[in-house]
């Protein structure tokens, strides 16, 4: 499992999530947020969306698909 989330937008939605709610973040966060994020949107069944998910790379997008494993949806338009 992937160490807490450390910025407070991702602490913020990773509390969201815990409550059972659907949340949408900027892929900008660091990725070990992102990962953490999706492995709790695959624990409590909710989804997570990544905005601006362009800004990384594919081999992040994967970590963080593989870790929300089929929770994730990710945003390429921006």
């Amino acid at each position: 499992m992937a160490v807490a989330p450390q910025s407070p937008l991702a602490r913020n939605a990773l509390a969201l999530i815990n409550a059972k709610g659907h949340v949408t973040v900027d892929a900008g966060l660091p990725v070990a947020d992102l990962v953490a994020l999706a492995e709790a949107a695959a624990k409590w069944g909710v989804s997570l969306t990544l905005r601006r998910a362009s800004v990384r790379g594919t081999a992040d997008l994967e970590r963080i698909a593989h870790a929300g494993r089929g929770r994730v949806t990710f945003d390429l338009a921006g």
